[in-house]
């Protein structure tokens, strides 16, 4: 499948379908990972924690932009889920020492299998004829993964999952990122959190800068430093937190 949409390139390779617009070199994990800790810090160390978490607000957009890339990217889906999955098991007790519920691995993990699922069903669909009933399946998909997410505590809960469904589906910045600010105010007024609404232009202005960073080829983050910081970082903040 090759559909152009207002000049964006929908591809589908042996992950999910995708749009080209969407950040994911290593300079945008360089942020992400930065925006985290702001996110983090904030809430342990500051008397005023909401502006920081308000910065933070956004790190998990990019995060799930990356995974909806990577989803797309990778030769081997399932193996890149069992690594997701065991990141997040790594991850759960430095994340207990700060949170409560189930750390965002969960949460990406089972997103980027709902997404995988859904892309299944739709194409299999499609191949016999029935585009409606694949969209009905690829939304059943995302539902199950959201009330999942939501029954389990997972981090961001059922609004992850939907991050990532508007992500993959947007075709240009022009509609996603206005939707991931939209987001982002959702999940404040269902939180009853209104400090989330000051990360409103946050979450435009990263995913405007991932955009405009797209063509960023250079690597200079290996991998395991990439899954080794989020729980490393958690792990100092529990322990300083305990003393």
């Amino acid at each position: 499948m090759d559909d152009r949409l207002n000049g964006q390139t929908a591809t589908v390779h042996r992950g999910i379908s995708g749009y080209d617009w969407l950040p994911a070199n290593d300079l945008i994990k360089l942020v992400a990972m930065a925006l985290m800790v702001i996110d983090h810090v904030g809430w342990a160390f500051s008397r005023h924690p909401d502006v920081w978490r308000a910065l933070g607000r956004g790190a998990f957009p990019l995060f799930a932009a990356l995974l909806v890339v990577g989803m797309r990217r990778t030769r081997n889906p399932r193996r890149y889920l069992m690594r997701l999955a065991l990141f997040a098991l790594v991850s759960q007790y430095p994340f207990a020492l700060c949170f409560h519920g189930l750390n965002i691995g969960f949460t990406l993990a089972i997103g980027g299998l709902a997404l995988y699922a859904g892309e299944d069903i739709l194409e299999r669909n499609r191949q016999a004829g029935r585009p409606l009933w694949g969209w009905l399946g690829w939304a059943a998909s995302m539902g199950a993964a959201g009330i999942v997410a939501h029954l389990l505590h997972m981090d961001y809960r059922a609004m992850g999952i939907v991050a990532m469904a508007l992500l993959q589906r947007s075709p240009t910045p022009q509609v996603g990122i206005p939707l991931m600010m939209g987001w982002t105010a959702s999940f404040g007024w269902l939180r009853q959190w209104w400090a989330a609404y000051w990360g409103v232009p946050v979450v435009g202005a990263v995913l405007f800068l991932g955009w405009a960073l797209r063509g960023w080829k250079r690597r200079f983050l290996p991998r395991w430093i990439v899954y080794a910081f989020y729980p490393v970082h958690l792990t100092i903040i529990g322990l300083v937190l305990a003393t």
